[in-house]
């Protein structure tokens, strides 16, 4: 199997730098992909160094229309652009390297265990669907259109190449989605999600994932909260946004050591800039901020009393009316599946929260 790599980047080229190392690093010893090619393409105006590119094929810049309204609006759409555009250079730069896959994500979301990815790739899904990507569910009790609201991540997007250029996917000069009715309420993820609706031909797009196995710095399920920390699991996919967060370094450090990442030059120093901290704690394969009394009694109280109303919400008033809701209207749709999938998932504003160093023991 041949796979393309590809991080989009501001200016955090140390990000790049450990991910690459550990994306090439290991397939080196493994020898799980015939050929593994990896890029970093951006639009920041001082490009990665020579030392910066060690492990890389090379780094790209992704051009933009600097003309566009949304970018007038605010300047932060420059960075949205840069990621959309950059999905369509990833796919033009993977059928440049004969890949059959191209991975697309962030410069500070890694893939730490290549076995697992190598699995989540042969699945039968991955290979009937053009585009594939990781899909959070905003759930209700009665949802009227659907079951859920779906999320869409712009991190660790797997791209068919093959397929993609049967169906013509990335043949265009800007997407009608560009220019989204409601763009100011979604962002990216809603960006995202017209462009795969109005490029995607229907059944060749595939939701790998609805990230319920998610959990967050502090170990919590977090769903699709993708800040400031996101790990995964099932792919042991890591999200760490250090960059902005300085004190998560300590953390995703741990996290390396914990994954045996260390052995690795780059990472080696990295872990010992950032020695072992008596606060973060392990639960299985991950690693988390173990917290103080008082911040677990607070979340514990903002918690709680929600999920006592949800539970009688659920089993008593929902119940009585959706079985008159199937004999009225002969409708048996429901959303509570996917409803009580998300249950003991936190909310975004908790989920997210940034952590105090005196609220941590």
């Amino acid at each position: 199997m041949k796979l393309t790599i590809i991080w989009n980047v501001w200016d955090n080229y140390q990000d790049t730098l450990l991910g690459s190392e550990i994306a090439r690093l290991s397939n080196n010893k493994k020898k799980l992909f015939a050929q593994l090619k990896l890029y970093t393409q951006g639009g920041y105006k001082t490009p990665p160094s020579k030392f910066e590119l060690k492990y890389l094929d090379g780094h790209l810049n992704v051009s933009i229309n600097d003309r566009h309204p949304l970018i007038k609006f605010h300047k932060k759409y420059r960075g949205v652009f840069r990621i959309l555009n950059g999905i369509r250079q990833a796919y033009d730069t993977a059928v440049g390297d004969g890949a059959d896959f191209a991975i697309v994500t962030n410069g500070d979301a890694w893939c730490l265990n290549l076995k697992l990815l190598k699995k989540l790739l042969l699945r039968k899904d991955i290979f009937d669907n053009a585009v594939s990507t990781r899909i959070g569910n905003v759930t209700g009790l009665d949802i009227n259109f659907g079951k859920y609201v779906p999320f869409f991540d712009d991190h660790f997007m797997i791209l068919n190449i093959n397929l993609c250029q049967k169906h013509k996917v990335f043949n265009y000069s800007e997407p009608k989605a560009y220019d989204s009715h409601f763009v100011h309420f979604g962002g990216i993820h809603y960006l995202l999600g017209n462009m795969m609706d109005e490029r995607v031909p229907q059944g060749f797009f595939n939701a790998y994932t609805d990230l319920t196995d998610c959990v967050n710095h502090f170990g919590e399920r977090s769903g699709y909260s993708l800040l400031p920390w996101q790990y995964q699991p099932e792919f042991s996919f890591l999200h760490a946004n250090c960059h902005q967060d300085p004190n998560l370094h300590s953390l995703r450090a741990s996290m390396l050591r914990h994954h045996k990442l260390d052995r690795f030059p780059q990472c080696n120093l990295y872990c010992n800039k950032y020695p072992k901290n008596s606060k973060i704690k392990t639960k299985g394969d991950y690693v988390f901020f173990n917290q103080s009394i008082k911040d677990k009694l607070f979340i514990f109280m903002a918690i709680f009393p929600h999920k006592i109303y949800h539970m009688l919400l659920r089993n008593f008033k929902y119940n009585k009316y959706n079985n008159l809701k199937s004999v009225l209207l002969n409708n048996s749709e429901t959303s509570i599946k996917y409803y009580n999938n998300y249950n003991d998932i936190y909310p975004i504003s908790i989920a997210s929260r940034q952590y105090k160093t005196k609220d941590i023991v």
